[in-house]
């Protein structure tokens, strides 16, 4: 009976994994599945939470989510639809469904009330949806919309790497290395606010800080095309890179 659900668990998980950059290219920020039942969640922070269970038996949609930054570790998207409230709460930690060997990241838990019924809660674990391009190195070539010149740097042309699984995002200003910790969501960078320098003297000590600045501590926007890097803040595209071999 076990390996019989462990079969419908991997054939339920497959079906709503199996889209990965098709989900996140139609704007699915994140993805969670649960067991007993099974059941479905995709976040579209922009559009809307989809829900679904096993045979379809609870299927809807709501409108656009708002969400709520607990701490560090935890995240809650709230919406409603015509009939249903609900409660996605996302918790950084590693999460196994209990019938299988996948862990994912994230564990989920989701709160459905029905108007007029007792809330109904699911646990289970997902993932956030990202461009697995991102997970490369970077080099600056527009920084707020003016060209980066030879005499804005001494060492190296800046660049940023990013390590999507490790959480981390690293480079040079062109004369420090630089080191932190990053998460992606979806289109989004969330960027710690504890960014370590090296402590070398720059020909532009002014460059260095504002490049620092555009990214410590905040939630920015990506987007890939032609092998081309966009990090954009409040819809402005603040920073462009190219791809490095």
């Amino acid at each position: 009976m076990k390996k019989l659900l462990i079969i419908l668990l991997a054939l339920f998980v497959s079906s709503v994994y199996s889209q990965g950059m098709d989900d996140f290219k139609n704007g699915i920020d994140f993805a969670g599945t649960g067991t007993e039942p099974f059941w479905g969640i995709k976040i579209d922070i922009e559009k809307g939470m989809f829900f679904n269970s096993a045979g379809d038996e609870l299927k809807f949609e709501t409108g656009i989510p708002q969400v709520t930054q607990i701490n560090d570790t935890e995240t809650v998207y709230t919406a409603k639809s015509k009939i249903y409230e609900v409660k996605a709460q996302i918790t950084k930690c590693s999460c196994s469904d209990g019938m299988s060997d996948n862990i994912s990241p994230y564990s989920v838990k989701i709160y459905i009330t029905e108007t007029g019924k007792e809330t109904k809660m699911l646990s289970g674990c997902g993932n956030y949806l990202f461009d697995y391009c991102l997970d490369d190195i970077w080099a600056l070539d527009k920084f707020k919309g003016v060209e980066i010149k030879k005499e804005q740097y001494s060492k190296t042309k800046p660049y940023i790497y990013i390590k999507i699984i490790e959480q981390r995002i690293g480079g040079n200003t062109g004369c420090n290395d630089f080191w932190g910790t990053t998460e992606i969501r979806g289109d989004k960078i969330v960027i710690s606010n504890k960014i370590t320098l090296t402590k070398m003297a720059c020909d532009d000590m002014g460059f260095e800080s504002d490049f620092i600045n555009a990214m410590s501590g905040k939630i920015l926007s990506y987007k890939i095309e032609d092998l081309k890097l966009y990090l954009i803040e409040n819809g402005t595209v603040i920073m462009e890179f190219h791809k490095v071999d």
